[in-house]
């Protein structure tokens, strides 16, 4: 099991161990205190000034979001396309749980997010 599920972290160098018990636990407990202290990556980011939107956990985040508005930009425009009734637009929309006014809120934020990531 470890091979197919962690072969990438213990190639990197990371063990693994089993646990059962209070004993166990308090023996990984003490190998892991023995260990000299890391500073992630997003700690140094955010230590040098960076705004979270700002570091590169931050853009992988930003990238995703910006995926999931687009995907939803086009499922909702496939489920609204070729009809003229505003009306049937709105029940394609009512399909995801939202409203107009919903939508134009997730935009607006989305938006407004992007762009403080970006001054900063």
């Amino acid at each position: 099991m470890s091979e197919r599920y962690f072969k990438h972290l213990i190639d990197g160098g990371a063990e693994m161990f089993r646990h059962g018990g209070l004993e166990s636990a308090q023996s990984i407990v003490s190998g892991l205190i023995e260990q000299p202290p890391v500073t992630l990556k997003i700690q140094e980011e955010l230590n040098a000034g960076r705004v979270l939107g700002n570091t590169s956990a931050g853009a992988v985040i930003m990238k995703g979001m910006k995926k999931e508005w687009m995907d939803l930009k086009v499922e909702m425009g496939r489920e609204s396309k070729g009809t003229r009734d505003p009306l049937e637009a709105e029940r394609g929309m009512a399909n995801y749980g939202m409203t107009r006014s919903d939508l134009k809120k997730v935009w607006s934020s989305s938006r407004i997010s992007v762009r403080k990531a970006q001054k900063t």
